[in-house]
């Protein structure tokens, strides 16, 4: 055998072995989260069963983010919103994922990954055919290690972002772990259990960075944790979930394209052409975002948005310059 094709083999299997493990978590997460047979045993019950119950994404949030900067008070007060704020979506929505990327080549023991998941208030796991999966009344999730990088270079491709300047390169990995949940709730509770699992599993496995396939972003370890430690309900770590995009037109002139609004029902925002330098198009275009997806109101053609009642930026709903879709249009002064 060449080493041309020994290579090609040893790529092919990566690709297997990661699509095989993916499919394990998704067929797990595609089972409907309240449907009390799929239940574990479990000894830290007195019934047999330990449940996740009440606004389970919100008590994950709360009890993990507690557990790494003490803010348990500041967490409660997540839970009481989103118990008072629980959108009944008219579709089930499609489970979450996201990938913790790793130097390690095997997976940490069972004992210490089944620990991490009993971390979060009710949780019941097991083990099947190498992935540990979580099941209660109202969510599920699941992580599967995989001895290999994620396929086609992505997530380095997707660590190319402001917030890691030399990410391409320091985002190599050899092994990663697919993770998934599925939650009842809206898309931006479920991205936020994504984000208190996986930032627990970046402990488990060692990993060292955070791909979001959904908003085609990588993130580093640290800044991952310190942007989440902050995230509240109308403060989304949206650096996490989404792409924002920067480019040059000339000199004078630069735009940002957004991806990753998408996986909240949301489109995608486009600054076209501004003469705002890259930090406040950033800013203004996460501002944006962010009350997209936090106000509760669509924001239709026409309407001005601000960070105070002085700023009037108009948002017009337009054909995007990339995609064949609509997206929400900024026109910066």
């Amino acid at each position: 055998m060449t080493k041309r094709s020994a290579v090609g083999d040893m790529g092919r299997t990566i690709v297997r072995q990661c699509r095989e493990g993916c499919k394990r978590v998704r067929a797990w997460l595609d089972l409907e989260c309240g449907d009390r047979s799929h239940r574990f045993d479990s000894p830290r019950n007195g019934s047999g069963s330990r449940e996740i119950g009440g606004s389970a994404a919100v008590k994950a949030v709360t009890a993990v983010t507690a557990l790494h900067n003490g803010t348990y008070n500041r967490r409660m007060a997540l839970l009481d919103f989103f118990r008072k704020k629980k959108p009944a979506p008219p579709e089930p929505l499609p489970s979450a994922r996201c990938m913790i990327l790793t130097r390690l080549q095997e997976p940490p023991d069972d004992d210490t990954v089944r620990n991490a998941w009993l971390r979060f208030p009710g949780a019941s796991v097991r083990k099947e055919n190498g992935a540990w999966l979580v099941a209660g009344p109202d969510v599920r999730a699941g992580a599967q290690f995989i001895p290999g990088p994620v396929p086609d270079g992505k997530a380095e491709q997707a660590a190319e972002t402001p917030l890691w300047p030399n990410g391409p390169a320091e985002a190599v990995h050899r092994s990663h772990v697919a993770v998934g949940c599925k939650a009842e709730g809206g898309p931006v509770q479920q991205a936020f259990l994504l984000t208190a699992i996986a930032s627990e599993m970046l402990n488990v496995f060692d990993g060292s960075a955070v791909y979001w396939p959904a908003g085609a972003v990588t993130v580093p370890r640290e800044k991952f944790n310190a942007i989440f430690a902050f995230a509240t309900p109308t403060q989304l770590p949206l650096e996490l979930w989404c792409r924002f995009g920067l480019f040059r037109l000339d000199d004078r002139h630069g735009g940002l394209r957004t991806i990753g609004m998408r996986q909240f029902g949301r489109m995608e925002v486009e600054i076209e052409r501004s003469s705002w330098g890259p930090p406040e198009l950033y800013a203004l275009a996460k501002d944006v975002a962010n009350y997209i997806l936090t106000s509760g109101t669509e924001v239709k053609h026409g309407d001005t948005v601000g960070k105070d009642a002085e700023q009037k930026i108009v948002v017009h709903h337009g054909r995007s310059t990339h995609l064949n879709d609509d997206v929400y249009k900024i026109l910066t002064p």
